[in-house]
C-alpha cells in the first residue's frame, strides 16, 4: 500500500511539473521598430506657375505615410519678412534617406534683405 501511495505521488508530481512547464511565462521585453528608407521615389518635377507679388512658391514633394509615398502638390505661400522658405526634401544620409520637412526659417539679422512692401 505504501508503494502505491509513493507511485501515485510520483505520478502527480511529474504531472504538475509538466503542466507548469507549459504555462505561459510573463516576459519583460520591449520591441522597437525603426524604419530606414533605403530608396526614395524618383524626383518629380512640376512647372512653377508665374510668380505672384508677395508670394513664395513652395514646391511639391513626396510624403511618406508610413505605408506608401504620396505626392503633395506645390502651392503659394505668403512671403514673410525676415524669413526664408526652405523647401521640403529628401536627403541621403549614412543610414538611408531622411525627410526634411522644410518650412519658414528666420534670417540672421545681418543677412536680412531690405523690406519690400507689396500693395
Amino acid at each position: 500500500m505504501v508503494f502505491h501511495m509513493k507511485k501515485n505521488f510520483l505520478v502527480l508530481a511529474l504531472s504538475v511539473a509538466c503542466t507548469a512547464s507549459l504555462a505561459p511565462v510573463a516576459a519583460n521585453a520591449q520591441v522597437g521598430i525603426a524604419a530606414v528608407i533605403n530608396q526614395r521615389p524618383p524626383p518629380r518635377y512640376e512647372a512653377v506657375p508665374q510668380a505672384h507679388p508677395g508670394q513664395v512658391w513652395a514646391s511639391g514633394y513626396w510624403a511618406w505615410t508610413g505605408r506608401q509615398y504620396v505626392w503633395t502638390k506645390g502651392h503659394w505661400e505668403r512671403a514673410r519678412y525676415g524669413y526664408r522658405y526652405d523647401r521640403p526634401q529628401w536627403v541621403q544620409g549614412r543610414y538611408g534617406w531622411k525627410f526634411h520637412q522644410g518650412g519658414w526659417q528666420r534670417f540672421p539679422r545681418a543677412m536680412m534683405p531690405p523690406a519690400r512692401h507689396y500693395y
